[in-house]
């Protein structure tokens, strides 16, 4: 069939028994031909749509023929418009809406966020936890000190920083420096320096307390040191042990404590108190241990940080959420993106471009040829140089779909 031919069959409207093969579904085509003043608008076939090779050559034909050409056959403008129906990005931005979760309140997010969190904590502590066991049963009952450094520790006055549940571990500790006692001492002014850590975070700690901080993170570290130093002397064996534990802790389980909010959704399971600005502050730019701790708390829970950043966008436009997409890898969410997303973000972006590409056809190139055929009668070749929006736009939208 030539050119000219398909131009004739094309023209004509659907018989009553084709259009009632027909479905409903808007994405489809419209079930006959609807008479306008450029002529009768064929049904729209998604394969042709589609298909470079006749896009092209639709194209090509708007582009060379006479201005009333045009106007009895299937024309760019004809299959743009009823391409921007086709595409449809509200569905794909949907789509992408559901893989992150929605619909659902910032604060469900937030405490499916925390949920996974400490159980992500909690299954790394327990797999480094696993090694440290038989070394403490071994030689938790042992003094990490020798006996003159043992009996000066006990005459020591109880420093005044030291109050409360950390004054009871440190007494002890003094009182029998063994290696289950430092193991303690340790943890506990571990809970005061996270406790002072996240005041220092929310800006709400005195330069006393900042000082204090200071202080304690001194302690801890000598009170480290000399076990670590102690475990120097152990069997081999032990020793090998313990060294699997502090990897295993240093890598899997204290990067929690990074952040001293991240630290108590980890540690201790707080669900509530919250805000969406302050998660995004643990994972926006994320340093090399807050990424891991993303690979730790699964999809599920990466789902959970991009909806806190997306959430905002859910009810608005598709290109919104296009462009906050975009916005994603500048501010160092791609670690977040599953494979799924990362598809449906893809479309998003190319059926959004399209549709933009589509309406700029449609209002340039529309506005064109109702202004030729309203003030020139005789539209001959003009209508021809009038089609050139929709030829400019048209071949990005086809550009955009390849």
């Amino acid at each position: 069939m030539n050119a000219r031919e398909e131009d004739e069959d094309l023209s004509k409207p659907l018989t009553p028994s084709q259009a009632n093969n027909e479905d409903e579904d808007l994405s489809k085509p419209i079930k006959h031909g609807v008479p306008t003043f450029l002529g009768t608008m064929q049904p729209f076939n998604k394969k042709e749509f589609f298909s470079p090779e006749n896009v092209n050559e639709v194209i090509g034909a708007v582009s060379g023929s006479p201005g009333m050409k045009i106007i009895g056959s299937p024309t760019g403008l004809q299959m743009i418009g009823k391409g921007i129906n086709y595409l449809r990005p509200e569905k794909t931005a949907q789509e992408f809406m559901t893989e992150i979760g929605a619909p659902k309140t910032s604060e469900e997010n937030i405490s499916e966020l925390a949920n996974r969190v400490h159980f992500a904590r909690g299954s790394a502590a327990s797999e480094a936890l696993a090694h440290k066991k038989p070394v403490m049963e071994s030689l938790g009952n042992f003094p990490i000190y020798n006996p003159l450094v043992r009996l000066i520790l006990k005459k020591q006055p109880v420093p005044e920083h030291y109050t409360g549940d950390l004054k009871d571990a440190y007494v002890k500790f003094s009182n029998n420096p063994i290696f289950n006692n430092a193991d303690k001492f340790s943890q506990q002014l571990f809970d005061e320096i996270s406790s002072i850590s996240k005041r220092v975070y929310e800006g709400k700690a005195d330069n006393a307390e900042k000082n204090l901080l200071h202080q304690l993170i001194k302690d801890r570290s000598d009170i480290i040191r000399h076990s670590d130093k102690f475990m120097e002397n152990q069997s081999p064996e032990l020793k090998a042990e313990w060294d699997l534990f502090k990897n295993k802790w240093k890598k899997n389980v204290s990067i929690y404590d990074e952040n001293p909010l991240l630290a108590e959704m980890g540690r201790k399971g707080t669900k509530q108190g919250f805000t969406d600005a302050e998660i995004k502050g643990i994972f926006r730019y994320p340093s090399s241990g807050i990424e891991k701790v993303g690979e730790q708390i699964g999809p599920s829970g990466k789902s959970n940080i991009l909806y806190n950043e997306l959430q905002t966008v859910g009810s608005k436009d598709p290109e919104d959420l296009a462009k906050e997409l975009l916005d994603l890898n500048q501010n160092g969410y791609q670690k977040y993106l599953t494979d799924r997303m990362r598809e449906l973000g893809s479309q998003l972006e190319k059926r959004t471009k399209a549709r933009g590409y589509a309406n700029l056809a449609l209002k340039t190139g529309a506005g064109a040829l109702i202004g030729e055929f309203l003030g020139h009668p005789l539209m001959g070749a003009t209508l021809a140089a009038s089609s050139k929006p929709i030829l400019k736009y048209g071949k990005k939208v086809i550009d955009v779909l390849k």
